[in-house]
């Protein structure tokens, strides 16, 4: 577990590095697949980054609780004596219906942070590049700009 989050460190550390002028929305999909946040972090947004990996961290042990919940909810109605009251304990899938629950907000989170990492990687040098694209109003004509 450690060395995965040195390997995480020396990875974040290292697209530091790479001082570009347009991120790669490839790299920015990737770490955001792999690593929770990790697009987040790749294209500058800290903030979102937090609130993702917060996120993720959440729903993982929210996910582990209910897990164990449910499986203590199984045992004991293995244990019980009564048969109807077995059936009705094995019937009500509270744990497990929130587990699904967790699993389906999980998944909603990561598309959407991928989705986000990449948007944001597209339009990292949006400002730059509106920049060099004029448009002008003058009198009697209009005038289109464009700089290479």
């Amino acid at each position: 577990m450690r060395y995965l989050g040195l390997v995480w460190i020396l990875t974040m550390a290292g697209t530091g590095l790479y001082a570009q002028e347009q991120k790669s929305p490839q790299r920015a999909m990737v770490y955001s697949l792999f690593i929770p946040g990790g697009g987040q972090y790749y294209n500058e947004q800290y903030v979102k980054s937090g609130i993702v990996l917060g996120l993720q961290t959440y729903l993982g042990g929210s996910a582990i609780y209910h897990h164990i919940k449910r499986k203590e909810h199984y045992r004991l109605a293995m244990d019980s004596e009564d048969a109807l009251q077995a059936y009705h304990l094995s019937k009500r899938g509270d744990y497990a219906d929130r587990l699904r629950n967790d699993f389906w907000w999980m998944g909603i989170v990561s598309f959407l942070s991928i989705a986000d990492a990449l948007v944001d990687a597209h339009l990292s040098n949006y400002e730059a590049q509106r920049q060099k694209v004029y448009l002008k109003f003058d009198e009697q004509m209009l005038v289109w700009e464009i700089q290479f």
